[in-house]
């Protein structure tokens, strides 16, 4: 950054307004977009993998526009605001911070060394426009590829995978998005460029905040369609994600995860003899019954019927199963009332009236110590994290069905069965 500070610091009036329009749209894009920055933030984390900042668009479009020493300006305001809007550790915005300047520098040096400028003179032919688009494709390329081995390398390095595994390299949609970004700065530094080029800010601003809200609406449909809506738990694939995803970053850091399996004891009888009403009324009170005694970070999911599962991380087999006697004893202590009919947990005295029905529930445990279930890191390690999770719920499934065969309202771990 020195020695194009030194070398390329020649600016103009124009520049300078240019370079503050630019400044003063990205900054209102930063507050405008700050909510769904902040949603797709806490999803990138919780996914482990590379977070997109789609405000980078700013960052490429001012080095294909701007001289190099105000272009690095624009980026260190931004990034600026962007921390201050989501703040991040210090020293991984300032790494950021700084591979997104190398990225630009070198997008720059694709501009330079192909001796073309977007704000040419010469009479436009098609030549010269095949050019300038080879060009562009080419810096675009360079701003992308440094920026992903700079941050994947990183990221490769602490997680102790490949550089191009998906932890590393972000998905399928990570870098759609990516791509997406770039080719909005593309079309910003080309606005920009134009004779009006001052307005083109705007324009921008109002396509990128566009694209931010669908961005974030896309998502909350993906998450609406993944709950629940009587239990307000996870369905059957939307758990298997944020399981899968947990036990990705878990193995990463060398804990183990746990899976509880909850079937629900004489659920038919109760559908049956108080109505289905009742049993909805049954399924929400033990919902409320799990969140209450699991702990936030906790999986909880309801794949169907009056079935339950719970994954919990960084525990070990004897703090596993008894979590799972607390949810035992939470859903054996549940009571539900309806018109003429009373639903009352195992643990609750004996009824006084004919009218009243038990729930409880019987419960199998997997740890993936005892399994020894194991998540390679590297190619294909979301497929073999797939399989792992599979593995837990097939063996705590058959605990479950042996606490319903040995008497019901019961736990059972894998030590009790000799796995």
């Amino acid at each position: 950054m020195a020695i194009v500070l030194c070398h390329y610091a020649q600016t103009t009036g124009r520049d300078w307004a240019q370079a503050g329009a630019v400044v003063g749209a990205a900054l209102v894009h930063v507050w405008l977009s700050g909510r769904a920055e902040r949603h797709r933030r806490a999803l990138s984390a919780d996914r482990s993998t590379p977070h997109v900042d789609v405000s980078g668009l700013w960052n490429f479009g001012a080095a294909l526009a701007l001289p190099p020493a105000l272009a690095l300006g624009v980026l260190a305001v931004v990034r600026t605001a962007k921390w201050r809007c989501t703040p991040t550790p210090p020293h991984q915005a300032l790494f950021s911070t700084a591979a997104i300047a190398a990225a630009q520098l070198g997008a720059i040096a694709v501009l330079q060394t192909a001796d073309h400028s977007l704000r040419s003179g010469s009479e436009p032919t098609v030549s010269h426009e095949i050019a300038s688009a080879l060009v562009l494709m080419l810096a675009a390329g360079v701003y992308g590829v440094i920026e992903a081995v700079l941050v994947g390398g990183v990221i490769a390095l602490a997680k102790h995978t490949s550089l191009f595994s998906s932890a590393a390299l972000g998905g399928r949609e990570t870098n759609i998005i990516a791509v997406l970004t770039l080719a909005g700065g593309v079309v910003a530094g080309i606005a920009m460029c134009s004779p009006t080029g001052l307005l083109a800010p705007g324009l921008t601003l109002a396509l990128a905040f566009a694209g931010d809200r669908q961005l974030a609406r896309q998502r909350d449909l993906e998450v609406t369609a993944g709950i629940d809506d009587l239990t307000q738990l996870s369905r059957r694939n939307y758990w298997m994600t944020q399981a899968v995803d947990r036990l990705m970053r878990t193995a990463t850091d060398g804990g183990s995860v746990g899976v509880v399996v909850i079937d629900l004891d004489y659920f038919k009888t109760i559908n049956d003899t108080a109505g289905h009403p009742m049993g909805d009324a049954v399924l929400s009170s033990v919902a409320s019954a799990l969140r209450e005694e699991t702990r936030p970070g906790d999986v909880l999911g309801r794949p169907g019927g009056d079935e339950f599962t719970v994954l919990a991380d960084n525990v070990d087999e004897t703090e596993l199963a008894r979590c799972a006697e607390r949810l035992r004893a939470a859903i054996a202590s549940v009571e539900v009332v309806g018109d003429g009919m009373v639903v009352r947990g195992a643990d609750l005295p004996a009824p006084e009236r004919q009218d009243v029905l038990r729930v409880s529930a019987s419960i199998g445990v997997a740890h993936s110590r005892t399994l020894r279930t194991a998540v390679c890191l590297g190619r294909g390690q979301r497929r073999r994290a797939q399989e792992a999770i599979q593995e837990l719920i097939a063996t705590a499934d058959k605990q479950a069905i042996v606490s319903k065969t040995t008497g019901r309202n019961r736990v059972t771990t894998a030590s009790e069965l000799g796995s």
